[in-house]
């Protein structure tokens, strides 16, 4: 008997048989099945606003309440549940549901993520609904047609193998673009990011150059699978925020535009930074740092740093997961002292005078 207080119910193995009427209760609003083999029809109740199924043996027997919200249907069997209700606002279709899906996205969708890599179907100017604002394509070898990304769509994510681009595939109405998966089968020509573009990620094997990065993006990301064969040698002078702290291509520090003001590094280029480093970063005001901390090297920098910037006021660190921390922030109080936290709990305090 589950409590009528649960609220989020994960049923972790595969449940066999016959699901009665008030097994699950009414107090349940997120609710998780690994798996179904049903024998007879389930009816969820009405007080759940986020499912997800992984595999179902018989789609027929579960029927998806109307106050429903956010729905993802998992990866573990080729047929969809029908029909999608249009309550749901946020829809994430697994890795084998292979089935064309002209007419049955409901008008309702906010986001839609697509992350079928065998999917065989072409998607046309029908298939995703206008209302729909973020929108993750995942799927091997589809090309890209003009138009059927609706211009509603501002946050894109494209997550492929082998993707070729052209003008026009990306609607003007991206603001935040991610470019995730295998591979950009050719290098990116200017055109194909468009200028509405203003927040950037390279999360796959991508080539681009002094044109390829419109002038209005000002957020930029290279990703752990950012692969190429040579080092990261440019990046647009127009970027403020940018983070290579998870790049695991070499780069040279000279390459930092001026212009940033937030700045993500891997721990060994952290200690490669030096007084001309610093004092082109003038603009800076953040600084985090990935990978590792190691405390008996940092200090010293930490405190160099600060008394290096005018306008620095935050240096965090992101410790390896199997540490007791998580992270260190260090935020600077004065010309003369700054603070240290742990998880965002008061440590200490670290003094930044230094002795001539």
């Amino acid at each position: 008997m589950i409590p009528p207080s649960v609220t989020h119910l994960k049923f972790t193995e595969r449940l066999v048989g016959h699901l009665s009427d008030g097994a699950i209760p009414a107090s349940v609003t997120k609710l998780y099945f690994r798996g179904l083999a049903l024998t007879s029809d389930a009816h969820l109740p009405t007080s759940i606003t986020s499912l997800t199924v992984d595999a179902i043996a018989d789609v027929g027997r579960v029927a998806i309440p109307s106050s429903v919200t956010d729905l993802d249907i998992g990866r573990g069997f080729d047929l969809l549940i029908l029909p999608i209700p249009a309550s749901v606002r946020s829809l994430h279709l697994g890795m084998e549901v292979d089935e064309s899906l002209e007419g049955i996205l409901p008008s309702s969708l906010t986001h839609l993520h697509i992350d079928v890599i065998g999917f065989s179907y072409q998607l046309t100017r029908q298939t995703i609904p206008s209302s729909v604002s973020s929108l993750v394509l995942g799927f091997r070898e589809k090309t890209l047609v003009n138009g059927y990304i609706p211009d509603s769509v501002t946050t894109l994510t494209l997550y492929s193998t082998d993707l070729s681009l052209e003008p026009g595939h990306i609607p003007p109405s991206v603001t935040c673009l991610t470019f995730r998966g295998g591979a950009i089968k050719r290098p990116i020509g200017e055109g194909i990011i468009p200028a509405s573009v203003t927040s950037l990620t390279f999360d796959c094997v991508a080539v681009f150059n002094h044109n390829s990065i419109p002038a209005t993006t000002t957020k930029l990301r290279i990703g752990s699978k950012y692969f190429v064969r040579s080092r990261l040698n440019y990046i647009p002078p127009t970027i403020t925020s940018l983070d290579v702290g998870a790049c695991p291509v070499g780069f040279d520090l000279n390459v930092i535009p001026e212009s940033v003001v937030e700045l993500t590094l891997p721990f060994n280029s952290f200690g490669m930074m030096d007084k001309d480093i610093i004092h082109k970063l003038s603009q800076l005001q953040s600084l985090k740092v990935t990978k590792q901390f190691k405390l008996e090297e940092a200090f010293d920098k930490i405190v160099w740093i600060f008394n290096s910037t005018a306008n620095l006021t935050s240096i965090t660190f992101e410790i390896d997961s199997q540490s007791i921390f998580r992270q260190v922030v260090f935020r600077k109080l004065d010309q003369h002292h700054a603070i240290f936290l742990s998880d965002f709990r008061f440590s200490g305090f670290l003094s930044l005078h230094q002795e001539t």
